[in-house]
Parts: structure tokens; sequence; C-alpha cells
């Protein structure tokens, strides 16, 4: 007499102690490739990403391309262990992080990171900038008689602006922000002032010059 096994292609039988445990065959694997790392990046200033250059390494090895999946990027493909991912953008540092990733007995488990880039630190022109720049001029085109223009920042003195064309243009308050009053007279007109905001550069390092018009009426004496 000869013994002989039954084979189940679905289900196995084991059999313990005069028991029958029923379980249940692991389905296959599919075929699509995982995605190892998901990175999405932004500036620290608000900036544009145009430029932005993603790339990563796994397990030490050589530097290779991330996809930019309508503004999303992933590095690499089926790939376990530690990968780092560098993001260069020009006029921000290089940012390097590093992340490890698992997988099951199919695929890895993606992973996701966030970067922020922050702005390269850049060293200020010795160049000075007005902070206003005054055009000035009579109200019916008249040459104006002794022009003058001064400036000064709330409850501060006037000091007088310079001017290199003859009085027409006038430069104000040199590296100066904030509010700045600028006043223009003339013989034989009236006085006139305005007010304006004058903002600093976003890298902190100079005025954002601002231009005012001044038309001088003549005085009615």
């Amino acid at each position: 007499m000869h013994a002989h096994t039954t084979l189940f292609p679905v289900f196995g039988f084991i059999s313990l102690s005069g028991c029958i445990l029923y379980m249940p065959s692991r389905g296959a694997c599919d075929d699509m490739a995982a995605a190892s790392v998901g990175v999405s990046v932004s500036t620290a200033d608000g900036g544009s990403l145009e430029g932005l250059q993603l790339t990563y390494s796994a397990r030490g090895g050589p530097s290779q391309p991330c996809d930019d999946i309508t503004g999303e990027w992933i590095c690499g493909y089926e790939q376990a262990g530690s990968i780092e991912v560098t993001a260069r953008l020009p006029g921000y540092r290089d940012q390097t992080e590093s992340v490890v990733v698992d997988s099951d007995e199919c695929h890895v488990i993606q992973e996701h990171l966030d970067m922020v880039l922050q702005p390269e630190e850049t060293a200020c022109t010795e160049i000075a900038v007005a902070a206003v720049e005054v055009h000035l001029a009579g109200s019916s085109g008249e040459l104006l008689d002794s022009p003058a223009v001064t400036w000064n920042l709330a409850g501060a003195p006037a000091s007088a602006c310079d001017t290199f064309d003859e009085g027409q243009t006038w430069e104000c308050g040199w590296e100066v922000s904030g509010d700045v009053h600028v006043e223009a007279s003339a013989g034989g007109h009236l006085t006139q002032g305005e007010t304006v905001t004058v903002p600093l550069t976003p890298d902190g390092c100079h005025p954002v010059t601002q231009r005012v018009d001044i038309a001088l009426e003549w005085s009615p004496d």
C-alpha cells in the first residue's frame, strides 16, 4: 500500500496533532513600480521655483535625477534603504535631506519629504541709493527761480535734497526707508509737499527709490 499526497492549488491544509488548519494562499505581487520618495519643494520667501533641480542617491550610490510629476517630485523607484535627496535652485542654498525607505514582500513603502529652500546670503553693494527721486517743474512749464527740495522723516528736521541737473531732478534721503516727506519751493510759487512710504529691497540692503512728481503753482501774491 502506497501513501499519496493530494495537492491543492488554492488552499493548503496542514495536519498538526490530528487537527486540520485552513490557510488561504498569499496573492501575487503586482508589476507596478512603487516610488521610493515623494518630495514637495517650496522657498522660504515665496520665490519662483523656475530652474529647480532635484537629484537623489540611494545607499551611497551615484547621483540620479528625480522626476517632476506636475510639481511633485519622485526620487527613485523600488529602491529601499537610505536615500539622500538634494535640491538646487539659483539664488538659494543647496539643501540635502536623508530618509530611510522600508519595503514589504512586494514593494517599497514610499516616504515623503517637504523641503523649504533658504535664500542665499548676498553681500550688499556699497552704492548709495536715494529713498525718493523728485521731478520738479512749474505748473505752466515755466522755469523755476531758486528751486529747493528738502526731505525728512516724521519728527526729524528737514535736510536738503541733492540735484544734478539744474533743479529738475532731486535725490532725497540716501539709504533711508520708511515714511519720507519731501517739500519743494521756488521763488514766486507756493510750497508743495508729499509723503511717500519707501520700502527696502527683499535682501534688506537698500531702499526702493520712489518717484514723486511736483508741479509748483504760482503764488497768488
